[in-house]
């Protein structure tokens, strides 16, 4: 939940930075978070792989390579719709992810260069 919170006010504040405002607001504390929020992401994007994800459950990239590895086994072990729904779902984590990291990224580009 607290990632979730993060992660919006990370993109809030990427997207209402006016770096040519008036208001102290929106050129100095915005991109204040701005640079916060792209550190958060970073160190995110690297413990992404090493830490599954920050979970205690199996949703991290090596939590999908696994399943994929064995799918046969996990098919035997809890049946065919499970195995296929649980990899299903780790795919989606793992895109849903990749494109959010890659859209602020882009994000925070745009607000360097100043477009």
């Amino acid at each position: 939940m607290l990632t979730t919170i993060i992660y919006l006010i990370g993109a809030l504040s990427l997207h209402f930075t006016d770096v040519q405002s008036q208001n102290a607001f929106f050129f100095v504390l915005l991109p204040l978070i701005n640079i916060l929020f792209f550190i958060f992401l970073l160190w995110q994007f690297i413990f992404y792989f090493a830490m599954s994800s920050f979970s205690n459950d199996e949703s991290g990239f090596f939590d999908l390579l696994s399943e994929l590895w064995h799918l046969g086994y996990t098919i035997e072990r809890i049946g065919v719709f499970h195995a296929l729904l649980n990899i299903f779902f780790l795919i989606i984590n793992a895109i849903s992810f990749f494109i959010a990291v890659f859209y602020y990224f882009d994000l925070f580009w745009v607000l360097i260069r100043g477009q």
